[in-house]
Parts: structure tokens; C-alpha cells; sequence
């Protein structure tokens, strides 16, 4: 009996170390991602790769382990954003959401996301963030370009006619 007991023992550990090399890759992955990837778990977040740390750290000059996911948003997108997460929690679908982070600068950090209950049952959520604030100011300002060509060409062709003159 004591060799089977200690060769379940190995047969343990080798499952538990490949279990823990199958886990690398996948950190790894994350890590390199270039979307803001963090895990949320009770409201708490419990993992930043390293694209959320540095969105993050605009919103906060503190660390954000441990810090209110909730609490990060501006006052006026909290209620949507507590909405988002009891639905991501409850494991329906995943939910995606457009709202804004509170920024330490009190310049706001436009966002889009999506959130999803993570298999485990310690009722983890992966929440996957696209910073939009340069885009959105891009996109603006292409807007406001287009309307300044816009009135002088509706202008110019108001004056000008054909004559046929020779």
C-alpha cells in the first residue's frame, strides 16, 4: 500500500505541475495582449495585465489590486457598470458596455468592454477594456475638418454658373 500511496503521490504531482505549465502560456499571453485584460472578483480587482495597470494607474495614484472596480468609473456610469457586472457574474452571455473612467486629471477616459464570468466558482469576472479617448478625439476632430470644407464648398457652388461666354 505505501507504494501505491506515494506513487498517487507522484502521479499528484505531475498533474499539478503540468496543470501549473499549462498555465504559463496562457499568463504569458495576457501579459502581451495589447487590450487591458483584468479579473474582477466580488467587486474587487484581483489581476491586471500590463496594459490595464498603466490605464489604471490614470484613474488612481494608488494600486489598483484590490481596489473597487465599481469605484474606478466616473460617479455617472457606476449604477450601468454595477448593472454590467451582476449580469457578466451571472454567466448568461457576455456583456459588453461603453463608459467612462474616473481619470485622476478629471479628463474623462472614454472606454468600451466586455465582461464574462470566468469558469471557476469563486465567481471571477474577465473584463477586456479598449481605451477610445484618441480615437474619439480623432474622430472629432475629422468631423469638425469635415464641416469647415463643407460650408465653403456648399457656398461655392451657389455663385458659380456656366455662361457659355466666348
Amino acid at each position: 500500500m505505501p507504494a501505491r500511496t506515494t506513487s498517487g503521490n507522484r502521479e499528484g504531482a505531475a498533474a499539478g505541475s503540468s496543470a501549473r505549465d499549462a498555465v504559463v502560456p496562457f499568463e504569458r499571453l495576457v501579459e502581451r495582449a495589447p487590450e487591458s485584460i483584468l479579473v474582477v472578483q466580488d467587486d474587487r480587482i484581483t489581476f491586471l495585465n500590463g496594459p490595464a495597470r498603466i490605464l489604471f494607474e490614470r484613474v488612481s495614484d494608488q494600486t489598483s489590486l484590490g481596489a473597487s472596480f465599481v469605484e474606478c468609473f466616473h460617479r455617472d456610469c457606476r449604477a450601468h457598470m454595477l448593472d454590467v457586472m451582476k449580469q457578466a457574474a451571472a454567466g448568461l452571455a457576455p456583456c459588453s458596455f461603453e463608459a467612462r473612467l474616473a481619470n485622476i486629471d478629471r479628463s474623462p477616459i472614454e472606454i468600451e468592454g466586455v465582461a464574462s464570468r470566468i469558469g471557476l466558482n469563486n465567481g471571477s469576472t474577465v473584463v477586456i477594456i479598449r481605451d477610445l479617448t484618441e480615437r474619439n478625439r480623432a474622430v472629432a476632430g475629422l468631423r469638425a475638418r469635415e464641416e469647415r470644407l463643407t460650408l465653403p464648398f456648399a457656398g461655392g457652388q451657389e455663385g458659380v454658373w456656366d455662361w457659355g461666354v466666348v
